[in-house]
């Protein structure tokens, strides 16, 4: 029988959790499709610019589609790249089909919780991050900065030059919004990483990203 590769979750927080996609599938009958407040073009200019040391290229793992690789190295604590995209309201989070690139920055100064969603094109390339269920894969950490729209990804470890790029994208993430791997029968490769379903190649789709989000 196959086995979820997810640490058990207390029976409250798996109840918060389906309450949170029995909302989301109510709140989509209505879906919004617009693109929030936008981005600023000073932060997205200045994102783009910091992202030139990184390589966007097929991941490593398995069927897992396209990944994010340093072209040089890192050091512990420094900015690899910056997730930016466009700033929604808890209504437009909640009414947004697609959770694929939402991440949850935190709430700001005045208390309100900053939604980004990075579907636009190009995408950032911060969004090309992949999970990994190995945690000694794991060589970012988030920071999230709501009041200025963004969440950084710092290296948590030395990162060498021609490393994949992988982040932990949180337990949350996998009970709304995507339904992690089993871990047999699948091979071991395929289980170590995964690759948000919009980048793979061929006409299905399947469940989405969110990073520790939403």
């Amino acid at each position: 029988m196959a086995e979820s590769v997810l640490e058990p979750v207390s029976l409250a927080r798996r109840i918060k959790y389906r309450v949170l996609r029995g909302v989301h599938r109510l709140m989509t009958v209505c879906s919004y499709e617009g693109v929030g407040a936008g981005i600023d073009p000073e932060l997205d200019e200045s994102v783009r610019l910091n992202e030139q040391s990184l390589i966007i290229a097929p991941s490593l793992v398995s069927g897992a589609g396209l990944g994010l690789f340093a072209d040089r190295d890192y050091e512990v604590g420094e900015v690899v790249c910056t997730y930016i995209g466009m700033q929604l309201t808890l209504l437009q989070m909640l009414r947004t089909r697609d959770w694929t690139y939402l991440m949850d920055c935190g709430k700001d100064r005045r208390g309100r919780r900053i939604h980004i969603d990075a579907r636009h094109q190009p995408r950032s390339k911060a969004a090309h991050v992949n999970h990994h269920f190995d945690r000694s894969k794991v060589n970012i950490v988030c920071d999230e900065r709501p009041d200025e729209r963004k969440t950084l990804l710092l290296a948590s470890r030395r990162i060498l030059r021609g490393e994949e790029i992988y982040m932990d994208y949180g337990v949350k993430y996998w009970h709304v919004v995507a339904s992690p791997p089993a871990r047999n029968p699948a091979p071991a490769a395929e289980l170590a990483g995964h690759c948000r379903e919009v980048d793979k190649p061929g006409p299905a789709r399947g469940a989405a990203r969110q990073a520790q989000r939403v």
